[in-house]
């Protein structure tokens, strides 16, 4: 309505004047970037926005958060990942990050990219390692624990892995993806009958998908 639109006006008008009184100091970006982004769907002048606060102070987290979703979901892992070490470095910035004052369900967030940064080039071990951490601070995170569940598998610790396969069915989450990798993982491990089973109950929820196919 009018009324909202005019306070938004005053809210930009007031930090553009903050700026130009001092252009170094950070929230003033990060607030500019989220009006940029959520109320004018001017995605590149956020993304300059968020840049610049991160840049004058790594405790901008919501911003650097803008951008790593935005880097991710672009798959450019490796400027992403460069952005998470920042904040996880930096003592200030992960007191932050567990301050009540930032407020965010998903405090985990870094630590999860960087698992899933290791899991893209292949280094599971290093993602085992950021997925447990993740979990340590988030420890309901279903992507969290698929990402660990992968990781296992692929170093071959399949005890593990199975484990957590579970320990996600138990949480109520149960995507076809999560069955289908139980099930491959019972396989691996011999246990056949239960496997197969898993698999087929992924297949009647998924019927194209090769990977369930192949398996």
């Amino acid at each position: 309505n009018d009324s909202d639109s005019e306070k938004l006006k005053l809210a930009y008008t007031h930090l553009i004047s903050s700026l130009k009184e001092n252009q170094n100091y950070a929230p003033s970006y990060s607030l500019l970037g989220f009006i940029y982004k959520t109320c004018y769907n001017d995605n590149d002048r956020a993304t300059k926005c968020f840049y610049k606060a991160f840049e004058l102070d790594v405790n901008e987290i919501a911003a650097a958060k803008f951008l790593v979703e935005d880097l991710t979901n672009n798959n450019e892992w490796e400027v992403a990942e460069i952005l998470c070490n920042k904040i996880i470095k930096s003592e200030t910035a992960r007191r932050t990050l567990l301050s009540k004052s930032y407020e965010d369900d998903d405090k985990s967030w870094p630590y999860r990219v960087l698992g899933s940064s290791c899991l893209n080039r292949q280094d599971d071990a290093a993602a085992v390692q950021w997925f447990q951490t993740a979990l340590r601070m988030t420890s309901v995170n279903v992507e969290c624990w698929l990402g660990l569940g992968e990781a296992y598998y692929n170093c071959g610790r399949l005890d593990a892995a199975a484990k957590v396969f579970r320990h996600i069915l138990s949480l109520g989450e149960e995507a076809w993806l999560v069955i289908y990798m139980l099930g491959k993982v019972l396989c691996d491990m011999g246990e056949f009958e239960e496997g197969l089973s898993h698999l087929q109950n992924s297949l009647q929820m998924q019927p194209q998908e090769e990977c369930i196919l192949s398996a």
